[in-house]
């Protein structure tokens, strides 16, 4: 196990999540270029994401979106302008051009449907938590597994996290970035290793959780060669982790050394938010969720799963045969659907799944994302944009009707 923490008292919590309130960013974004009144990419920022995976420059985008949420929408769900920094200038001119792009055909003011799948997770991972505080009122805390966390933010944007510890779990190279970017951004993540050498006092962003530490554990590795994910949280300390080239000594030790150790006696909320569409096989659905299962107290966690729609399998293959998939979606293996595998076309809580088998019990499966009831005072019609704009060549997924839902499991 390879993590690094930041603990910290309630009393600083309660500081913390004042000042998150009262903050006002000063940090000031560069302006992105513009051509005919269209963004562009600034000079050199394919060099920030060069040698990443797709799924890394997916995570950049994606965070750059949560920002435009709260920029853009007439109602925004929420608030990330920690997001911009993580996206970074790459990030936010991919993000910020596909908004044109829907504004263009749809008008402005409505929500992406990322940020209608983040609110949806950010109120499942608080229903979740509450729940596993009522029901361990004598647990020392309780855990939250971000699963392939990418750029998220939610340890520095989530409120009423309270005594969360909270684990982002990803490919080495990833937390590396991202630790890279918290720092420079001045977010509070780390004192003793030297990372918080730029940061502010108070912080930029401040840590609303516990605290908070990273697993370097691939979710979407595969091969023979890969651990499973009861290994990378079962590692003795000894095991160092292997630096990354060009990686910052300081940032490299905050994840080798350990600080925090998951406990798997102590409840844990598990999320897998946008690791489904890159998934796609078997047995490393299987692998994962039956560790997690085994790293789980009876009765005593719960999985916040985005699911990936059996209709995104068919678009996919049509576009195989066709050759005009996005970018993003052009490596995935569509074999099946993450639909397939954890829901087994479930329509109810009672129906046979999967995760089922693994020992998962299906408590809520959403609608589509595109779909999905939001407070009264942010409902707009249409309040969402499409998931694929006209610009996208392969007219399958620019008809998709379901993409993405959320489910809801708790440990049989």
């Amino acid at each position: 196990m390879h993590v690094r923490t930041l603990p910290c008292s309630a009393a600083q919590r309660s500081c913390r999540t004042r000042h998150a309130r009262q903050c006002v960013i000063t940090r000031a974004r560069a302006p992105l270029p513009k051509v005919d009144g269209k963004t562009t990419m600034p000079p050199d920022a394919v060099k920030e994401v060069f040698g990443c995976t797709v799924v890394q420059r997916v995570s950049r985008i994606s965070a750059a979106q949560r920002t435009l949420e709260g920029e853009h929408a007439a109602h925004p769900l929420f608030k990330d302008p920690l997001g911009a920094e993580l996206g970074g200038p790459y990030g936010m001119a991919v993000a910020t051009r596909g908004l044109e792009l829907f504004e263009e055909e749809c008008g402005a003011g409505l929500h992406t449907y990322l940020a209608v799948r983040t609110y949806a997770v950010d109120q499942a991972i608080k229903a979740g938590v509450q729940e596993l505080q009522a029901r361990f009122p004598s647990a020392s805390h309780i855990q939250v597994m971000g699963l392939g966390a990418g750029m998220d933010t939610r340890p520095w944007r989530l409120q009423g996290l309270g005594d969360v510890v909270w684990f982002d779990v990803d490919a080495a190279s990833a937390l590396s970035a991202k630790l890279r970017k918290l720092t420079e951004a001045g977010a509070q993540i780390e004192g003793a290793q030297g990372l918080s050498s730029t940061t502010p006092v108070p912080p930029q962003y401040p840590l609303l959780c516990k605290s908070y530490s990273t697993v370097a554990w691939d979710v979407l590795a595969r091969g023979a060669a890969q651990t499973t994910l009861k290994e990378a949280l079962t590692k003795p300390a000894t095991q160092a982790h292997t630096a990354e080239p060009g990686s910052e000594p300081a940032i490299e030790q905050a994840i080798a050394q350990p600080a925090v150790s998951f406990d798997p006696a102590l409840p844990t909320v598990w999320v897998g938010e946008g690791i489904g569409m890159y998934m796609a096989r078997i047995e490393s659905v299987i692998s994962l969720w039956q560790d997690a299962a085994r790293l789980s107290p009876p009765g005593g966690a719960k999985v916040v799963l985005t699911v990936t729609s059996g209709e995104v399998r068919a678009a996919y293959q049509r576009g195989i045969k066709e050759k005009n998939l996005p970018t993003s979606l052009a490596f995935c293996d569509y074999t099946h659907s993450l639909e397939d595998f954890v829901t087994g076309g479930a329509t109810t809580p009672d129906s046979p799944n999967l995760m089922h088998e693994l020992g998962w019990h299906l408590d809520a499966l959403s609608g589509d994302f595109q779909h999905m009831d939001l407070p009264a005072e942010r409902e707009q019609s249409p309040r969402i944009y499409p998931y694929f704009g006209s610009y996208v060549v392969n007219d399958y997924l620019k008809k998709l009707d379901t993409f993405e839902r959320l489910a809801v499991f708790s440990r049989m």
